[in-house]
């Protein structure tokens, strides 16, 4: 049985994914055994939400990209954009758009009370 590729990492692992296939990843090596991507899945070390820096980059992409440059809340789940948030900062946990779409509400009625 072929081992689950999950979709986080192939945004973190791509370089080393690549490389896997075009060594025959997934297929059965001479002595009979399936060969394995577990070699270079390495095991996630995300910040925690309570993190300074998750907090600052969160806060960068949610007031400068979305909020200023008016970006489409669809741009947290671009790949382009997944691959260039690991870049940045790989332990930065990228949340999903209903997260986003509630902070903003959270931002709005702040704002609307004061």
């Amino acid at each position: 049985m072929l081992p689950v590729f999950c979709a986080s990492y192939t945004v973190a692992n791509y370089d080393r994914y690549d490389k896997w296939k075009a060594d025959g990843g997934g297929k059965m090596s001479e002595n009979g055994t399936l060969t394995s991507m577990s070699h270079f899945v390495t095991a996630s070390t995300h910040y925690s939400m309570s993190n300074p820096r998750q907090k600052e980059l969160l806060n960068g992409i949610v007031n400068h990209l979305i909020l200023s440059g008016n970006l489409p809340l669809s741009i947290v789940e671009q790949p382009w954009f997944m691959k260039f948030i690991n870049g940045v900062d790989p332990k930065f946990h990228l949340p999903i758009r209903r997260n986003i779409t509630s902070m903003i509400t959270g931002i709005y009625d702040s704002k609307r009370q004061a």
